[in-house]
């Protein structure tokens, strides 16, 4: 006998294994922003190639942009937020923002963000911007769910 809920367990199965082997494809070593300086202390690191190249095509603007808002506010706390492709865009920015121009990013939110990196990224991410960071998942989101690497 034929149940639907078993149709949709292997529709989740074989979603799940396609992203899965998307997603390994797609890992790049973490070279740091702009220049090595930032690479050398993670040793190891790897992460999503997409996110990371698309952090890195919008990276001039987004430091101007900064710099700009700073010389212009200079109490002002610096925030930051994405959703999705963008939350992962986001985690590059504050990370590149703390170690290339030594900004402090006060707070680091993230809606649905994937994995934008391996154990080794995410221990050097962690190590500075941690206790300043808040991704907010569903349980349910698939490439939540999904691992890089």
């Amino acid at each position: 006998m034929f149940y639907l809920k078993d149709y949709f367990a292997l529709a989740d199965f074989c979603c799940l294994s396609i992203w899965f082997v998307i997603l390994r494809q797609t890992k790049t070593d973490f070279t740091g922003y702009g220049n090595n300086a930032a690479a050398a202390n993670c040793s190891g690191c790897e992460v999503h190639k997409g996110f990371y190249r698309t952090y890195e095509s919008v990276r001039p603007q987004v430091q101007a942009a900064v710099l700009s808002f700073q010389a212009q506010h200079a109490s002002a706390s610096l925030v930051c937020t994405g959703h999705s492709l963008g939350a992962a865009v986001a985690q590059h920015a504050a990370l590149d923002l703390t170690i290339s121009l030594g900004l402090r990013v006060n707070t680091l939110y993230n809606f649905g963000q994937p994995r934008t990196g391996n154990a080794a990224f995410s221990d050097y991410f962690d190590a500075s911007l941690s206790n300043r960071t808040f991704r907010v998942t569903h349980h349910k989101v698939l490439l939540n769910v999904g691992l890089l690497l």
